[in-house]
């Protein structure tokens, strides 16, 4: 798990992993996309609270750690408000149409 961490963070370093337009919103030419801020930061949040649980100890057998509920209802929350955010953009553009006026 440690090496394959590496090997991210080095991709991204190096700019092997493209993270151009991440956090851009695509609605708005050069804007910035703040509820993608979030859910990237809740991601690794995620991430990090699995990493911290996990039992890597070869004296055990291997068991999935249980899910924070806290964090589980924060992701749930940021996905709700970025899903929202992208139906409206879309339904915008839709509305935009002349076949719906």
């Amino acid at each position: 798990m440690t090496v394959l961490g590496l090997i991210v963070l080095f991709g991204l370093l190096t700019g092997a992993i493209n993270t151009n337009g991440l956090l851009k919103d695509k609605a708005s030419p050069g804007g910035f996309s703040p509820v993608r801020l979030q859910l990237l930061i809740l991601t690794i949040a995620a991430i990090a609270q699995f990493l911290y649980s996990a039992d890597f100890s070869q004296k055990a057998p291997a068991k999935f750690p249980e899910v924070n509920e806290t964090l589980l209802y924060l992701l749930a929350g940021s996905q709700a408000v970025y899903l929202t955010g992208k139906g409206n953009s879309i339904f915008g553009a839709f509305r935009s149409l002349k076949f719906l006026r």
